[in-house]
């Protein structure tokens, strides 16, 4: 099977199938940077749960869920908040680690793959070891602490202004929740004395409570969450596979990707 046969294939079915020698030997010439890359040990790991040595996968053709949390801010860095806008989608991308022993700690079997991005993507590192560790916690809430205050508050905000709107935690409806966000915008601009009777409710007085408090209050949501969460003031970085240097941190990138065993990639490239 030729390599453009091998990604039709594979792109029209479940996102990961095993591969064969054959069919890796096909795609060689798509993920050669990322081949140069991890001979020179620079290397990209992700859990699994397979016993399978080799695997094709392709997380761009459908929308990924946040795990152990609620997807309110996955939603808003993919599709919504402006600083955002040039990164990869993290719902459509592979989350992975430049730590083997942290990647296999999210596989049930303490599994982990060597990860080979096909082409040159874009790749997001995140300035710790986990997304949820990249903002320093003294000036904004953790991304699994917002997406539970905001479901709280909206919660509130849905009752109190007899909405009857449902967002659920696992709500991938980017519509729906840009509707929302724009109808908070409208009841602190248009009912400012409701607004101030829902948020004394709330009796938010401290750390976190009052940062989502100025973000959710705002009167532009949008531009207050991506304020916070912007990834530049942040000290996220942003490179092409290519410039990619040794790090132990989460990383994502949002293209195919070939994931291989460490000893059969080592026997490979022998």
């Amino acid at each position: 099977m030729r390599a453009h046969e091998i990604l039709l294939e594979y792109g029209n079915r479940s996102r990961s199938k095993p591969l064969t020698v054959e069919e890796f030997n096909q795609l060689r010439p798509k993920i050669e940077i990322a081949l140069q890359k991890a001979e020179q040990g620079v290397r990209i790991y992700r859990g699994v749960d397979t016993r399978s040595k080799m695997m094709y996968t392709d997380p761009t053709g459908s929308e990924r869920v946040s795990a152990n949390t609620t997807n309110t801010l996955t939603l808003l860095l993919s599709h919504m908040l402006p600083s955002w806008k040039s990164w990869p989608k993290r719902s459509r991308s592979l989350i992975c680690s430049g730590d083997y022993e942290y990647a296999s700690s999210y596989s049930p079997s303490r599994r982990a793959r060597i990860v080979l991005p096909i082409g040159n993507p874009d790749i997001g590192i995140v300035p710790a070891s986990d997304f949820w560790y990249g903002f320093p916690t003294a000036t904004t809430p953790p991304p699994d602490e917002f997406n539970r205050l905001f479901m709280m508050f909206y919660k509130n905000f849905d009752e109190f202004f007899n909405r009857n709107v449902i967002i659920s935690g696992s709500n991938t409806d980017q519509d729906l929740l840009m509707r929302e966000l724009k109808a908070i915008d409208q009841a602190v601009a248009n009912d400012p004395e409701d607004m101030k009777k829902l948020i004394d409710k709330l009796n938010w007085t401290s750390g976190h409570h009052l940062k989502m408090i100025k973000m959710l209050a705002s009167g532009d949501v949008i531009k207050s969450i991506d304020k916070y969460y912007n990834p530049d003031s942040n000290d996220f970085e942003l490179t092409p596979l290519s410039g990619l240097t040794v790090n132990n941190n989460e990383m994502w990138f949002s293209a195919p990707a070939v994931l291989i065993h460490p000893v059969e990639f080592d026997k490979l490239m022998n």
